[in-house]
C-alpha cells in the first residue's frame, strides 16, 4: 500500500509538471522562432552584452581539468583549447566568452585527493570529477568540507568571486554520483540474505540518514517483517532521500547563487543511471542470477528514485524566474531510446573507449588514456556518435547536443 501511495503521488506530481513543462517548452520554441525570423537572437560576448562571464559548478560532466584531463575521449591535449570540448566549453565558444578553466587542481585518479587552487588567474569553473551533493570517502564516510561537495563549490565560488551580477551565466548540475552511491548501497540489500543482508540494511539506513531524520529511518526499517515490507520500506526511504537531496540542492542554489545576485542559472540533474553501461552490466548479472522480473523491478525502482529527484528539483526551479531546469534524464533517455533520430550510434550500452581491466563490479576504463585514435581503433570512425565514452560518462556528440539545447534556453529566456 505504501509503495502504491508513493506511485500515485509521483504520477500526480509528474502530471502537474508535465503541463508546466509543455507550457515552458511552447514559450521557448515560440521565442526562438521569433528571434530567428526577425534576424535577431543573442550569441553572447561582444554581441550580447547581457552575458560576460560563465561560472560552472558540478561534477565530471562539466569538469574541464581538475585531474589533468577531461572525463571524455581525449583530444590532442588533455585540457585547454586543443582538448575535447565539453558542453560548457562549447557554450563559452558560442557566447564568445573566455574559455572555461578549472579552479581546482587535484592528483589524477586519486579518490581521496587533496587539492590546490589553479595558479592560472580568473578560473571560474569549480566543477570536479566525483562531485556530489553529499560527498563520501572510500569508506562511505560523509566529508562535508571536501571540495567535491556542491555546497563547498558554491561557498568557494562566492568567496572567490565576491558575489554575482546580472551578466553572469551559471551552469550547475550533478547527482549522477549521488545516485550511483544510493543504488550501490541498496543493491547490497536486494542481492544478499541473512546476516549479510541485515548488515547491508543497517548500512543503507546509515546512508540515507544523512538526509532523512534518524527517527524516521529507524521507524521505517522497523516495519520490515518479510520481502514485501522490505520492498516497501526501501522504496519509501529511497524516494525520501531522492526528494531530500533535490530540496537541499535547490536551497544551495538559492543561498549560494540567487541570494547573492545571480540571475541567469541553468540547473540540471542526473542521467538515467540504470541505462549507463556501468549499471547495465550489474543488471544483466542480476537477471542471470534471479530472472528478468527481479531485474525489471529493481530497474523501475531505481528509475523512480531518479525521477523523484528530477521532478522535485524541476518543481522548485519553476518557482524561480532566475533558474531554468534542464532535464538531463529525459534528454539522455531519448538519445538511448531513439539514437538514430539524434544521429547517434545504436550501440547504446557499448562505450567508445576500450576497457583496460576488470573489477568485481565490471569492466574498468581509463579516460585519461583514451584518445580519439584509441576510440576509433576500438569502435570505428563513428566513435564521436557513441552515447557513452566509458561506462558512465557521455560521449562527444552528446556533449555537443546538450550545449546546443542550453543555447536555445538562453535565447528563449532573453538572456
Amino acid at each position: 500500500m505504501l509503495k502504491l501511495k508513493c506511485w500515485i503521488f509521483e504520477k500526480k506530481v509528474l502530471l502537474k509538471n508535465y503541463f508546466l513543462k509543455v507550457f515552458k517548452v511552447f514559450v521557448m520554441i515560440s521565442c526562438s522562432f521569433i528571434l530567428v525570423s526577425c534576424g535577431g537572437g543573442s550569441t553572447g560576448g561582444s554581441s550580447n552584452t547581457s552575458i560576460d562571464r560563465l561560472i560552472v559548478m558540478g561534477d565530471s560532466f562539466s569538469d574541464v581539468g581538475t585531474y589533468g584531463f577531461k572525463h571524455t575521449i581525449q583530444g590532442s591535449s588533455p585540457t585547454g583549447i586543443n582538448s575535447t570540448q565539453l558542453s560548457v566549453d562549447l557554450l563559452s565558444t558560442n557566447l564568445n566568452l573566455t574559455a572555461s578553466c578549472n579552479y581546482y587542481v587535484s592528483p589524477a585518479n586519486t579518490y581521496d585527493a587533496t587539492f590546490t587552487v589553479n595558479p592560472e588567474a580568473g578560473c571560474t569553473n569549480f566543477a570536479s570529477g566525483g562531485g556530489r551533493l553529499i560527498y563520501r570517502d572510500a569508506t562511505q564516510t560523509y566529508k562535508p568540507t571536501d571540495f567535491r561537495n556542491i555546497s563547498v563549490q558554491l561557498t568557494t565560488a562566492a568567496g572567490t568571486l565576491g558575489g554575482y551580477t546580472s551578466k553572469d551565466l551559471v551552469i550547475i548540475g550533478l547527482a549522477g554520483n549521488d545516485f550511483a552511491d544510493l543504488l550501490g548501497s541498496s543493491l547490497l540489500v536486494f542481492t544478499t540474505t541473512g546476516a549479510t543482508q541485515a548488515a547491508a540494511l543497517s548500512a543503507f539506513g546509515t546512508f540515507v540518514s544523512t538526509v532523512i531524520p534518524v527517527a524516521t529511518v529507524n521507524a521505517t526499517l522497523a516495519t520490515i517483517v518479510d520481502s514485501a515490507s522490505l520492498s516497501a520500506a526501501m522504496a519509501s526511504l529511497g524516494a525520501a532521500y531522492s526528494a531530500g537531496i533535490a530540496t537541499a540542492f535547490n536551497s544551495s542554489v538559492k543561498a549560494g547563487l540567487t541570494d547573492l545576485g545571480a540571475e541567469k542559472i541553468i540547473v540540471f540533474g542526473p542521467v538515467p543511471v540504470t541505462k549507463t553501461p556501468r549499471f547495465n552490466v550489474i543488471l544483466v548479472a542480476i537477471e542471470a542470477a534471479s530472472g528478468s522480473a527481479v531485474r525489471s523491478a529493481l530497474e523501475n525502482l531505481f528509475n523512480d528514485w531518479v525521477a523523484t529527484f528530477n521532478l522535485t528539483l524541476e518543481s522548485l526551479s519553476l518557482n524561480n524566474d532566475k533558474v531554468v531546469f534542464f532535464d538531463t534524464y529525459d534528454a539522455l533517455n531519448n538519445y538511448i531510446t531513439s539514437p538514430l533520430t539524434y544521429g547517434l550510434s545504436t550501440n547504446v550500452t557499448t562505450p567508445a573507449c576500450p576497457a583496460v581491466g576488470v573489477s568485481a563490479s565490471g569492466p574498468v576504463y581509463d579516460l585519461a588514456t583514451c584518445t580519439e585514435a584509441v576510440a576509433e581503433a576500438t569502435v570505428g570512425a563513428t566513435y564521436k556518435t557513441y552515447i557513452f565514452s566509458d561506462s558512465f560518462h557521455p560521449g562527444i556528440d552528446v556533449q555537443n547536443k546538450i550545449s546546443n539545447t542550453w543555447l536555445k534556453f538562453i535565447e528563449a529566456e532573453g538572456w
